[in-house]
């Protein structure tokens, strides 16, 4: 029941006309020129470092990239399917549903739902048992990370300690937002970070890295929304 609860509440919410492009820029929109920046076939976005883990299960990243794929290089919305499928985008929680198109997906749209839909979107809802071949993809996404960024991050203890960011380098700056966030509230998610990456209290204590003794990057909140966040820390 818990997982076509979950379902039930957000398959209303997922709206395709909210993800158009609009007059005021949004950070999605920011995130995808990041992205397609110098890439003239639409292969080539593939080769950006971006990989990015998530505790939405909803699919609006996947079906706004699709349709930027499709838009921006004038390709078939499979083709433009295969693409984002390979983009290494980790779900924590699962998601609703595949990619919203072919009999494999859910169609992206919330004009239509009845149990059947429902039922569909909560197969893919992962609980805390299911998760093993997304721990081992984090996992693997902070071993090889050469900067993190949280946006809109909550910083609950228990999503951090999803993260598997024992594998992150000490030598891996991290940046994030913190919007609203008093004082407080930001340094008990830095200490937080600082415990989970195995980073001493103090910033300019040494801790040893491959047989050497290195000054830890540092962990950096900031008071920003997504978009000026992203347009303001080097992280893209």
């Amino acid at each position: 029941m818990g997982k076509l609860s979950i379902a039930a509440g957000l398959v209303p919410h997922e709206d395709p006309e909210a993800l158009v492009p609009q007059l005021d820029r949004r950070w999605y929109d920011f995130l995808w020129e990041a992205m397609v920046e110098g890439a003239y076939k639409p292969a080539e976005i593939l080769s950006n470092k971006l990989s990015i883990v998530t505790f939405n299960y909803d699919r609006s990243l996947e079906h706004f990239l699709l349709t930027s794929i499709e838009h921006s290089f004038g390709i078939e919305t499979e083709a433009a399917a295969e693409i984002v499928s390979a983009l290494p985008i980790t779900h924590v929680y699962g998601t609703l549903g595949g990619l919203p198109y072919g009999q494999a997906g859910r169609k992206y749209s919330n004009a239509f739902f009845d149990r059947v839909t429902i039922k569909k979107a909560a197969e893919q809802i992962k609980l805390v048992g299911d998760r093993q071949d997304r721990n081992r993809e984090i996992a693997v996404a902070m071993s090889s990370c050469d900067i993190l960024a949280f946006v809109g991050f909550g910083y609950l203890a228990e999503n951090i300690e999803q993260l598997s960011l024992d594998r992150l380098s000490p030598l891996v700056p991290i940046f994030g937002t913190a919007y609203g966030m008093g004082r407080g509230e930001q340094d008990a998610a830095q200490k937080l970070l600082r415990s989970a990456t195995l980073r001493p209290d103090n910033p300019n204590a040494l801790v040893r890295h491959q047989g050497v003794k290195v000054v830890p990057a540092a962990i950096e909140l900031r008071d920003r929304k997504c978009l000026s966040f992203l347009q303001e820390c080097p992280i893209l």
